[in-house]
This record gives structure tokens, C-alpha cells and sequence, in this order.
């Protein structure tokens, strides 16, 4: 089983948050929801407490729907930013009947694999340099992690991410091919995208919205990909509104 962090009353409404490439942390500022909702963050494979397993995209897939199912709370929320947007994107294409509501922030679909493949390859050249304590120390700081353990914690996955993890975030990807389920599946979804954000994320979005008519789009200004983390009383704000309508 996927390793997963859990906060708050089971017999709340669940939430699963699938998190960003390699930073487990981005929800740090909504665990105060548990107050409201039953939270789940799993650790995706490549980062966190799962960092020994490299990311793949199938076998991670496996991995959660064998957790939502396991939860025993269906059809639950779900919210993913970035790779976890990816991975929500094909939850709902492929196990609609597991969600109630899906929010899927700042998705990233290539165009082709061309693409993907040019990112992996300047991803792997950078590798040695992203993999440094000192780089994690940055992200530490932009994440507000506060706690002295919980900084340690993340420090010591952040220095052991496998060059093959950051290169299958792009290569090992979700597209609309593999997924063909999207376009008739009837989980509301609510995109979420910064208004500074790389041109291929507001493709995305503009696809998802063509294909799917059960897609809404709201775009936050003036914040480009951290949007989760600057505005993060927003996003809360936006997850409250949506799964209460």
C-alpha cells in the first residue's frame, strides 16, 4: 500500500490531495481543513516516504486506486496540483465512479513526446545541481515549513529523488491518448490555473475545457505554478466553494 499522511474524523467527507513532482509539502497550509474534512495526502513513488521506488505512471495509478478504494469512504473529493494534476486528470478519465468532485490545478500535458523528451533531458543535465541540500533549503523556506522535523524529513527525500523519477515526471507521462475516458466522464471538475503560468499548462486547461463539458476554469491572477503555496488561502477558499456546491 501507498504510504499516506491522514488528518481528521474518518466519518467527515474525504479529501485526497495528490501533490506536485517531489514536494509532498505543497498542502502543508491545508491541513487545517481536517477540522472539516477527512484529509488523505499519499506520498506519490519518487518523493516523500516513498522515495526509494522511482515514479512511474502506471504503477502509480495502480497504487491509488487501490488506496481510494480502500479508504472505504467512496466516491471521495479529489485535488491535484502539477503531477498530481496529471495523475487526477486520469483518475477521473479512468475511475470516474470512485470521485464526487475533482480539482485539477495547473495540469501539464505535452504536445508530444518530442517535448517531453527535451525536458528530460535538460532535467537530468541539471540533476546533480537540484539534488543538492542547499537547493532543498531553498524549497524549505518557499514551503513555510516551520517545524524543525518536518524540515529534516523533507530535506532527507529531496537529496534522494533518483535522476529517473524527474526524468519520468516528463517522459512517463499522462495524455489525452491514453486516457480517451475524459471526455465522457461526468466528475464535475474545476481547473485551477496562474495567470504566470508556461503557455503548455493553459493548453492544457483549454483542451480539458473542450473536451469535457463538465470542466470549469478559474484563472488566479497575478501568481504563476506556486499558486497553491502564495495563494494558498484562495486555493482553500476554492476547494471549500467547489465541494460544497
Amino acid at each position: 500500500m501507498m504510504y499516506y499522511e491522514e488528518y481528521g474524523d474518518q466519518k467527515n467527507p474525504t479529501i485526497v490531495l495528490l501533490h506536485c513532482a517531489a514536494i509532498v509539502e505543497i498542502y502543508l497550509k491545508q491541513h487545517e481543513l481536517s477540522s472539516q474534512y477527512h484529509l488523505v495526502i499519499p506520498h506519490l513513488y519518487g518523493s516523500g516516504r516513498e522515495v526509494k521506488q522511482d515514479f512511474e505512471l502506471e504503477k502509480t495509478m495502480l497504487a491509488l486506486i487501490r488506496l481510494i478504494k480502500g479508504l472505504g469512504s467512496q466516491p471521495v473529493y479529489l485535488v491535484g496540483h502539477s503531477e498530481g494534476a496529471n495523475l487526477a486528470l486520469a483518475l477521473v478519465s479512468q475511475e470516474p465512479e470512485l470521485l464526487k468532485k475533482a480539482i485539477i490545478s495547473s495540469p501539464m500535458v505535452d504536445e508530444n513526446d518530442r517535448i517531453s523528451r527535451r525536458k528530460a533531458s535538460f532535467v537530468s543535465l541539471l540533476y546533480p545541481l537540484i539534488k543538492k541540500r542547499w537547493m532543498g533549503k531553498v524549497y524549505v523556506k518557499f514551503l513555510g515549513i516551520d517545524e524543525p522535523d518536518q524540515a529534516q524529513f523533507f530535506l532527507d527525500y529531496w537529496t534522494k529523488i533518483s535522476r529517473t523519477t524527474w526524468k519520468n515526471y516528463y517522459t512517463d507521462r499522462v495524455t489525452f491518448e491514453k486516457y480517451p475516458g475524459f471526455p465522457v466522464s461526468s466528475v464535475p471538475i474545476l481547473c485551477l490555473y496562474g495567470e504566470k503560468e508556461p503557455k503548455v499548462i493553459a493548453a492544457t486547461v483549454k483542451k480539458m475545457l473542450a473536451l469535457n463539458p463538465h470542466c470549469e476554469v478559474k484563472r488566479i491572477e497575478k501568481v504563476g505554478h506556486d499558486h497553491p503555496i502564495k495563494k494558498w488561502r484562495n486555493f482553500q477558499a476554492e476547494m471549500k466553494g467547489f465541494f460544497r456546491s
